[in-house]
């Protein structure tokens, strides 16, 4: 028996399945000033497995195996070492050569619109998409090792490939990219590329997905951070949060940074990469958070303001702390943050 958290399923038409697993030059970094105060997950190798959703416990027998992996939680995006292939020798074809592979790719290409010649099919909710596993490998380590190393799997006319918790125009984008290389990331597909990318080993698409994020307003940054969270299988909190960071000034001023819960909001005022002017810049944040619904935030005041790095500010600043939020002066834990890095 093995507990596995997947989005995927794949199974053969005869039941036989394999399944696996960042203004002006008075800004400061938050990192660099808090060092100053003493301050300071990886894939398996796919396995073919049968799953039917999240934290699905899946039996194992000759007749079934499990597909995709667990990855690491944060992990620094690398691309992966391939081994050499004809992909690698493009650049130095001859024109024509080159030229004959593209009447391929688009011959190919052409075949997945008119569904023909087609050997694996995706279930996504109630629909089907049919594709060609050829494509697949050349993109995707995860599939070239399925079909590569099963002779039987590979043998069969149609694969079956279910997928839970994505939808299918998430699917059909990544399949844009399978067969032309274009990855259009619209916001509504964002998260379903991150997840697709991390089960079948394509950290292109990943990559591309973080780079997107420099253009997204503060608004759904703040909401993707939330989304994040609340899946335990999706590992994209680390780049949001460095999004987050250097647009810090703005997302606080967003409506959705007032709708943050307590958890996610000193995630955010604690890291140590924010890019502000003072530390009055975080203490305002706060405030302005507590503010907005005080009848009932009022009871995580020490919480929120422990996140507020009152050591680096001058003793004006603090004055203006006091004198600013009145619930300070009656609070003795926060009085003692205050008296602290006043000494």
């Amino acid at each position: 028996m093995c507990l596995i958290q997947k989005y995927f399923c794949v199974s053969m038409l005869d039941g036989i399945s394999k399944s696996t697993n960042d203004a002006d030059e008075s800004y400061s970094l938050h990192g660099s000033t808090h060092e100053e105060l003493g301050k300071s997950a990886v894939s398996n190798s796919p396995d073919i497995s049968v799953c039917s959703s999240l934290d699905t416990e899946c039996s194992q027998s000759a007749s079934s195996t499990t597909i995709g992996h667990a990855g690491s939680h944060n992990t620094p995006l690398q691309q992966q070492d391939h081994s050499p292939s004809h992909l690698d020798k493009i650049p130095t074809e001859p024109h024509s050569r080159v030229a004959h592979w593209a009447r391929i790719g688009a011959y190919v290409r052409e075949c997945y619109e008119k569904g023909k010649i087609c050997d694996i099919r995706f279930h996504v909710e109630k629909e089907t998409l049919l594709a060609h596993r050829a494509p697949l490998c050349t993109v995707s380590p995860y599939f070239a090792s399925v079909f590569y190393e099963n002779d039987y799997l590979n043998s069969k006319p149609m694969a079956e490939v279910r997928l839970n918790g994505i939808t299918m125009q998430s699917l059909k984008v990544f399949m844009d990219f399978v067969y032309t290389g274009k990855l259009e990331i619209v916001l509504p597909v964002l998260l379903d590329l991150v997840k697709i990318s991390d089960l079948f080993e394509i950290p292109e698409v990943k990559q591309r997905c973080v780079r997107e994020l420099d253009f997204l307003p503060e608004e759904d940054l703040v909401w993707l951070l939330i989304a994040v969270r609340e899946d335990n299988g999706l590992h994209f909190t680390e780049p949001l949060l460095h999004c987050i960071s250097d647009k810090f000034l703005s997302v606080c001023n967003s409506q959705g940074f007032l709708e943050l819960d307590v958890d996610t909001l000193c995630l955010i005022l604690s890291d140590d990469r924010l890019l502000t002017r003072t530390e009055l810049d975080v203490f305002r944040a706060a405030l302005r958070w507590i503010h907005h619904n005080a009848s009932l935030r009022s009871q995580f005041l020490e919480t929120v303001m422990a996140t507020v790095r009152f050591p680096l500010m001058t003793q004006s600043d603090l004055f203006e702390c006091l004198d600013t939020f009145s619930l300070l002066g009656i609070n003795q834990q926060c009085l003692d943050m205050i008296y602290k890095a006043n000494w």
